[in-house]
């Protein structure tokens, strides 16, 4: 009669898991079919704010927040902030928008920065890599380097993420080339999650990063990752600024407001 009721009661959760209308993820490595409205968001984003310009505008302002992680109610928080001020024309997101890169994690964060009344560019960060992260990156974002521009300012966001990427070096080759037409513009940005002088960056790479950014008059490196906010001119023979975001736990974002030749960030907590 024992042995009956077990029966019976594994049955019964055999049927609750799998009626559910929220089935069981047996693994966060399952390959993925997205909606639409869950695909490319970063080119669409990018369109929308290309579709934007305002011509003869003296300068634009754009917001910058990094690695939330698991805190979506404080992203909510942020998003609602930001909303409430017009003069961001867009959102960048410096990376680590999951913590374990898992599907769940991308579609939460999502969501909510779905929220903003502004476009929003989000750039890979080391934890979005972790599981199936990457995978589920390029379906949802699309290429993890990626450039575009607004109102004569190049912005180009690069993928510098090492250890969780088979402990390769970020393809300086690709950020070399796409950082080449620097003349053609007002000023250039890059947007990458990890600092070069972070830990993750051997001698060699730090240098290479340097070098890079500051032959191709590159105005400031926007990075997170270390969980602090930093601004400074890192290196003594470049004149490329380093700003680094502090993680959204901090309460804060950074409104960045840029002119023809110079560009201010200033921070606001909530």
């Amino acid at each position: 009669m024992i042995f009956k009721s077990y029966k019976y009661y594994i049955v019964i959760i055999f049927l609750v898991i799998f009626t559910s209308c929220d089935p069981f993820e047996f693994s966060p490595y399952e390959s993925l079919s997205l909606n639409e409205n869950e695909m490319n968001l970063n080119s669409k984003n990018i369109d929308r704010i290309t579709n934007s310009v305002i011509d003869n505008i003296d300068s634009f302002n754009f917001a910058i927040i990094s690695d939330n992680h698991i805190e979506y109610d404080i992203l909510e928080e942020v998003v609602n902030k930001i909303n409430n001020d017009h003069a961001i024309r867009f959102v960048i997101h410096l990376g680590d928008m999951t913590d374990g890169g898992i599907y769940k994690e991308f579609h939460w964060t999502n969501e909510k920065m779905a929220k903003l009344n502004v476009p929003y560019i989000m750039v890979i960060g080391n934890h979005d890599y972790r599981s199936n992260g990457k995978l589920i990156y390029d379906k949802m974002y699309g290429p993890s380097s990626f450039t575009f521009t607004y109102n004569k300012i190049k912005f180009v966001c690069f993928d510098d993420i090492v250890w969780e990427n088979n402990n390769s070096n970020p393809d300086f080759n690709w950020l070399d080339k796409n950082l080449a037409d620097n003349q053609s513009y007002n000023q250039v940005f890059v947007f990458a999650h990890v600092p070069p002088y972070s830990d993750r960056f051997d001698v060699n790479s730090e240098s290479e990063f340097n070098r890079i950014l500051k032959s191709n008059n590159v105005k400031c490196s926007f990075n997170g990752h270390i969980h602090e906010s930093y601004f400074k001119k890192y290196w003594k023979n470049s004149d490329t600024w380093y700003f680094s975001a502090a993680y959204l736990k901090a309460r804060n974002y950074y409104k960045v407001c840029v002119t023809d030749s110079a560009f201010q960030i200033k921070t606001i907590t909530f």
